[in-house]
């Protein structure tokens, strides 16, 4: 599923409100559009590069750079997805 198929996701929790730790949570929720059992499978089994390229600092990325963190964070959500039938 690509971040423009789940644009309309209704899934999608945000908290809204609690700490500082939940306002991280809903941001990477809203930038890559993914709920909260994503959220967790990927902080479990993504790798440190992994991570670093798609929590970077996303609007100063090069096109190219762009390209490679969507790649990345599509895997990782398909794996997500297969592995717990989501």
């Amino acid at each position: 599923m690509t971040r423009l198929e789940r644009k309309n996701r209704e899934d999608i929790d945000y908290k809204g409100c609690g700490g500082i730790t939940d306002a991280f949570d809903d941001a990477i929720k809203e930038q890559w559009r993914i709920n909260d059992k994503e959220l967790d499978w990927i902080a479990e089994h993504a790798s440190d590069e992994e991570l670093d390229i798609m929590l970077g600092n996303f609007i100063t990325y090069s096109f190219s750079e762009k390209k490679k963190a969507l790649n990345v964070s599509n895997n990782l959500i398909e794996k997500c997805n297969i592995k717990e039938n989501i």
